[in-house]
């Protein structure tokens, strides 16, 4: 590993010196600067980030907290994360929870060691006394708000109606909503709320399923499918609070030659990049995942400036309509 010593040597510069260019420290001749470019490129050095940061008192990197990569709404928001801030100056540093509380606390140690901008929190374990130090800022996104933390979410009660109404607009008179349930309340158990007012104003049956915890850890909703359906054969419209659901119904039917959307029409919730890959591709309510990202660099900026900060920031969702719930 090349270390600021051997750009010293190469250089024929100070190691302060080289420190000083490197940390854009004093004056410094553009000579100097010059000769320090050359030997960091002609020894190929890449510097180390964290070790910067700790002579810094804050610096420009973001801590992101998600419980797991593989689901695909953690991977499309940890993507536009990168994609947003990294055009803003910004360093991310993604970090994997597993959903695990002791993990999380190791995790914001880590945010606070290398001396953090800010936080981004998808986690839903975490309390907020673990943020109360440091002056640290932190946002999460769908997660109801806390002592101290901003929040982004998306209208969740809104999705779940907007889902309910376009399956009966499609001639759905039995529905069912399969749905997962974390450990704590979260603001995606409010879809399940707007499903059930939409259908109980239209005096239409409908059931709710629940997929308790392990099931969401593993993404494996078959037996919760199965049960639901074998319970009752006369459902012709299914609302799934996420993609992954409406996914693997989707396949669940087709092995059981139930067709889709003739049979049973279905929605699914995200519009991550699952519904287009899907035969049929999926119908489902579209996160503005993009504003979210972009309110959550304003709100970083907005604290730093010492400005007042909306407390709980709620975006507006939409149904994006394809084949799976077609006529």
């Amino acid at each position: 590993m090349v270390t600021i010593k051997d750009i010293a040597n190469k250089s024929g510069l100070a190691v302060g010196t080289v420190s000083r260019i490197m940390n854009n420290r004093g004056y410094i001749s553009e000579k100097s600067k010059k000769k320090v470019e050359d030997a960091m490129k002609e020894l190929n050095y890449q510097p180390n980030l964290m070790a910067q940061n700790l002579s810094k008192t804050s610096s420009n990197l973001i801590g992101v907290i998600v419980p797991n990569i593989e689901h695909p709404y953690f991977s499309t928001l940890v993507s536009e994360i990168e994609s947003q801030y990294r055009a803003k100056g910004f360093q991310t540093i993604v970090m994997i929870s597993y959903e695990d509380e002791n993990n999380e606390k190791e995790l914001i140690i880590e945010c606070r060691k290398n001396r953090v901008f800010g936080i981004i929190l998808c986690s839903e374990n975490i309390f907020s006394e673990n943020f109360e130090t440091n002056g640290i800022p932190v946002i999460s996104i769908e997660r109801f708000h806390v002592n101290g933390i901003t929040s982004i979410i998306c209208d969740n009660f809104q999705g779940g109606k907007l889902a309910t109404l376009h399956l009966i607009n499609q001639g759905c008179k039995n529905l069912l909503c399969i749905c997962g349930k974390g450990k704590i309340d979260m603001p995606a158990d409010e879809r399940v709320k707007g499903f059930n007012e939409v259908a109980l104003n239209n005096n239409v049956n409908h059931s709710v399923q629940i997929a308790t915890y392990k099931f969401y850890q593993s993404m494996d909703y078959e037996k919760i499918i199965k049960n639901a359906l074998t319970k009752n054969k006369d459902i012709d419209g299914i609302f799934c609070t996420s993609d992954v659901q409406a996914m693997q119904l989707i396949s669940y039917l087709s092995r059981e030659k139930i067709l889709v959307p003739k049979d049973i029409k279905i929605v699914g919730y995200d519009d991550t990049f699952v519904c287009k890959w899907s035969n049929p591709n999926i119908t489902s309510i579209k996160q503005p995942i993009k504003k979210m990202v972009k309110a959550s660099i304003e709100s970083f900026i907005a604290f730093k400036n010492g400005e007042n900060i909306d407390q709980t920031q709620v975006f507006p969702v939409e149904l994006v309509a394809r084949e799976s719930s077609a006529l």
